[in-house]
């Protein structure tokens, strides 16, 4: 039952953060494409200009959307741990040793996006630390429940 609301818990969490993230994403398309017009007129002249200012955006969505894969491949092997019980022993062991990796996949990509990869793009993010801690408790959570799939 623990374990149940462990996977539960880290589902919740990470389908909330990938939605926020999503919504991020969609606005900071939206933003671009709407800045896009006035930036290449006024870039008309010099295109490594236009250049300047469309790969530092793009490259943060991109990095964004890694994040978004991750999550919702721990979303998705949460959820099938948490609803499907009859599972042979042999596919939760392996779904667990997949969600473990994804947790952690997710928990270091996030910290190498914090420490260097958004100060390089544009110029850092500033989070604020609860939704730091959301987003470390839905990958830790996704590790616990993973690691107690795998062993048990």
């Amino acid at each position: 039952m623990l374990l149940f609301l462990i996977q539960l818990a880290a589902l919740v969490i990470n389908t909330v953060t990938a939605v926020f993230a999503g919504g991020a994403v969609f606005i900071g398309l939206i933003f671009m494409l709407i800045g896009l017009p006035q930036a290449a007129s006024g870039f008309r002249t010099n295109s490594r200009e236009l250049l300047r200012f469309l790969l530092p955006v793009i490259a943060t969505l991109l990095v964004i959307g890694v994040f978004l894969v991750l999550m919702y491949t721990n979303v998705k092997l949460n959820g099938r741990l948490a609803i499907s019980r009859s599972l042979p022993s042999g596919t939760r062991q392996s779904i667990g040793q997949w969600l473990m990796l994804s947790g952690i996949a997710e928990l270091l990509w996030f910290w190498l996006c914090q420490q260097w990869l958004f100060k390089l793009l544009i110029d850092g993010i500033d989070l604020e630390r609860k939704h730091i801690l959301i987003i470390w408790a839905g990958a830790g959570l996704s590790i616990v429940a993973g690691a107690a799939a795998y062993f048990a």
